[in-house]
């Protein structure tokens, strides 16, 4: 979609080092937009948390938290896609195939 490609492209020109795809602050409209990207999907080849410190800046994070804890309580909630949920957290999608796969799904809703 626009806005994704939007994201893509802002998170390119503004963002530092090992923030998410997703992680931008850009201005549209004349207003100033901040998306914090996902805590709980991380896009961007590194596993973590990515999430915003708004304050007077803005300070795009991540945080490290111990993966294999995390698995282990998610596969115990008997949620029906937990296999796949821990494998994108343990092995984030690159940049590139996160932005492809949000372009499906652009596409996918608009023929819908």
């Amino acid at each position: 979609s626009g806005l994704a490609r939007c994201w893509t492209t802002s998170t390119r020109r503004s963002s530092s080092a090992g923030t998410p795809t997703f992680n931008s602050i850009d201005q549209i409209g004349g207003k100033r937009v901040v998306n914090s990207g996902s805590v709980g999907l991380p896009y961007e080849d590194e596993p973590g948390a990515f999430w915003v410190l708004l304050s007077n800046d803005i300070e795009l994070r991540r945080t490290e938290y111990d993966l294999e804890e995390a698995a282990t309580l998610i596969g115990a909630t008997g949620f029906p896609e937990s296999a796949e949920l821990i494998e994108t957290l343990k092995r984030p999608p690159s940049s590139e195939e996160a932005s492809a796969h949000f372009e499906k799904m652009s596409a996918d809703q608009a023929r819908a």
